[in-house]
């Protein structure tokens, strides 16, 4: 099939040389990248990434997406659509709490823009490259403007920022609720203690040792621990949907998370009703 601008409403485009891709990280899931072959005579030519395969070949392999021809941007495509020669892995170029957007690359051979971005990929400190990458470009172009020089790690502390504050302060208040119920059951345990000590003396003086009266004390607290661990875990896994936006490959209701938090739970809630 053919897909015509319309069709594609929604789509992010950009144009990207032939190294792209390897620069950046990411990997070709169905056909092949740019190459010096796509030029400006060159039938035009597009890479899509997963998240838009999907959109436009529902249910279907990555592969078919290939050799289909797409319309997006009229400069480029007016007179002839651009066919469909590889797909790539999603890339997030927002905020990392949104869904993945449909992409489309273009050869920057066959479109040309007024801007663009220019990606170094570093062995060792980024931040070291800055005045050689200038210099290589003031070579290239003395002319040419380059403006906001940062690195990756920047961009992506800069776009989690307020995610990252967020989090820190539900891992605050997690601790600080998971220390008020140790020291809530420890005081309760102990007051509970407290008012049968007589009992607990008539007991070991008709010959109940250290572990019966052990069992005897903590038994009520080990059944409120594994009822109260419980109830979490189910109200956690009806909340925890609502965090959604804030988790990065992980699901809300990740069975590893819920369990490790349960196990953390009840072991501060056993150690403070041994205590």
């Amino acid at each position: 099939p053919e897909f015509e601008f319309g069709d594609m409403e929604g789509i992010l485009t950009y144009p990207i040389s032939d190294d792209y891709f390897a620069t950046i990280g990411a990997t070709v899931s169905a056909g092949r990248t740019f190459g010096a072959t796509d030029g400006l005579g060159a039938p035009p030519v597009a890479i899509i990434n997963e998240t838009a395969a999907e959109r436009l070949f529902p249910g279907a392999p990555l592969a078919s997406a290939l050799g289909h021809r797409i319309a997006v941007t009229h400069d480029l495509t007016e007179q002839t659509m651009a066919t469909v020669v590889g797909v790539v892995v999603d890339v997030r170029y927002r905020d990392l709490e949104e869904s993945v957007m449909p992409a489309l690359y273009f050869s920057s051979r066959q479109t040309a823009r007024g801007y663009g971005t220019l990606l170094v990929r570093a062995s060792e400190d980024a931040t070291a490259l800055a005045g050689p990458v200038r210099g290589v470009v003031s070579q290239l172009s003395p002319e040419l403007p380059l403006t906001n020089l940062t690195t990756l790690g920047a961009i992506v502390s800069a776009a989690t920022a307020r995610t990252r504050v967020i989090l820190w302060l539900l891992i605050a208040f997690a601790a600080s609720g998971l220390a008020l119920s140790g020291l809530g059951l420890y005081a309760l345990v102990s007051y509970s203690v407290l008012r049968r000590t007589k009992e607990v003396g008539v007991r070991m003086a008709l010959g109940a040792d250290r572990p019966r009266v052990l069992t005897l004390v903590a038994s009520g607290p080990v059944l409120l621990v594994v009822a109260g661990t419980g109830a979490g875990v189910a109200i956690a896994i009806l909340l925890t949907r609502f965090m959604e936006t804030l988790l990065f490959e992980v699901e809300p209701g990740d069975p590893f998370v819920l369990a490790l938090s349960a196990v953390l739970l009840a072991v501060v809630a056993s150690v403070a009703a041994f205590l």
